[in-house]
């Protein structure tokens, strides 16, 4: 959860996600009152409990406000997320919807089926996975945890640029 006087990297992702739903506010990085009440505001309009914290809901609520604006600098909160565990086949989340969009963009680099933006870790999302720790020699798991995600986002950082 991200709330006031948190200063944390992940917190000019929220802001922005908040940005991209409309709202005018400059990605610092300080979770301050400029954020707090932006989140506040976000969450009166949403029907969400206006707490100025961002939890899940609100989270889940800003990805969605901010689709298709969503880019892939939302992907900076996702490895405190991983710390506690790991993404799997089955799953239905927007930690999924992220992965699948960075997924989506490396699919010329490394020719695997294309990718469906679902929110569902399912088999296409599964199998790229599997390609992607092939290739970079990581253990072939199908699942996405601290170090896949790493390897993810870096790939990812260096192909984003490129026309496809």
């Amino acid at each position: 959860m991200y709330e006031l006087n948190d200063d944390r990297a992940a917190i000019s992702a929220i802001q922005q996600l908040l940005r991209d739903a409309g709202y005018d506010i400059k990605p610092d990085g300080i979770y301050g009152d400029e954020t707090y009440n932006a989140v506040r505001e976000f969450q009166v309009f949403n029907k969400l409990p206006p707490t100025g914290r961002v939890d899940l809901e609100t989270f889940e609520a800003l990805i969605r406000a901010s689709s298709p604006k969503i880019e892939y600098r939302c992907a900076l909160i996702i490895p405190e997320t991983l710390d506690a565990g790991i993404i799997s086949p089955g799953e239905n989340s927007s930690i999924v919807v992220i992965i699948q969009v960075m997924l989506k963009a490396l699919e010329v680099i490394y020719d695997y089926e294309s990718i469906e933006l679902t929110g569902i870790y399912d088999a296409s999302t599964e199998s790229a996975v599997r390609d992607i720790q092939r290739t970079n020699r990581l253990p072939i798991t199908g699942t996405v945890g601290p170090e896949t995600w790493n390897v993810i986002v870096s790939e990812y950082e260096k192909y984003k640029d490129l026309d496809t």
